[in-house]
C-alpha cells in the first residue's frame, strides 16, 4: 500500500457506546470502520489527551484529556494534495481546526498541529502502530517506542485508548 493510502487508513468512522479501543480498533484498508489510535498534547504537555479515529477518506475523532474532558470531531483527507484537515470540540469549550500530514519512514503516521480557540498550541500523532512510529520519531527516548515528547517532557504511551462507538 502506498504512503498516501496508508495515511488515509490512519485517520478514522464511528461504530456500541462504551466499547474500548483495544477491543474494536483495527486496521481495515479502505473501510469506514478503519481505526487508529492517537495521542497529543496542548501547550507542550500542559494537557495530554488520547483517543481513536475512525474512517478512511473522512471520519471521526473521539478523545479524552488526562483531566477527563471529552473531545469529539471529524476529519477529511485529500490524497491528491497529501493533506488533511479536521476539527474538534471539547465539553469544556476548547475547540480547534487541525491541519495534518502523513509522516514516518517505515511506519506511517499522521501528525497534526493547531491553535485552539483559546490560543493554546496543540500537537497530535495518530497511527495504527504508535509504538513503532515513536521508536522511529524519538530514537533518543528513554524507552524507545513507549514514550513521546511534548516540549522537554517524555510522556509514556498510553496502554488503553478511549473509543466512542455508536449504534444505529
Amino acid at each position: 500500500m502506498n504512503a498516501k493510502a496508508f495515511a488515509i487508513a490512519i485517520l478514522i468512522f464511528t461504530v456500541p457506546m462504551g466499547a474500548n479501543a483495544q477491543e474494536t480498533c483495527t486496521f481495515q484498508e479502505e473501510g469506514a470502520n478503519n481505526c487508529a489510535r492517537f495521542v497529543g498534547c496542548i501547550n507542550e504537555g500542559e494537557t495530554l489527551f488520547k483517543g481513536t479515529s475512525r474512517g478512511w477518506e473522512n471520519g471521526t475523532l473521539y478523545g479524552e484529556t488526562t483531566t477527563g474532558v471529552v473531545c469529539t470531531g471529524s476529519w477529511t483527507y485529500d490524497g491528491v494534495i497529501d493533506k488533511g484537515e479536521g476539527s474538534f470540540a471539547c465539553d469544556d469549550g476548547e475547540s480547534a481546526s487541525i491541519n495534518f500530514f502523513a509522516r514516518g519512514e517505515s511506519t506511517q503516521a499522521i501528525t497534526g498541529v493547531a491553535i485552539t480557540n483559546t490560543g493554546k498550541r496543540l500537537r497530535i500523532w495518530g497511527s495504527t502502530d504508535l509504538s513503532a512510529f515513536f521508536a522511529e520519531r524519538f530514537p533518543d527516548s528513554p524507552v524507545p517506542g513507549q514514550t513521546y515528547k511534548c516540549g522537554d517532557t517524555w510522556i509514556p504511551l498510553p496502554v488503553e485508548f478511549p473509543d466512542q462507538i455508536k449504534t444505529e
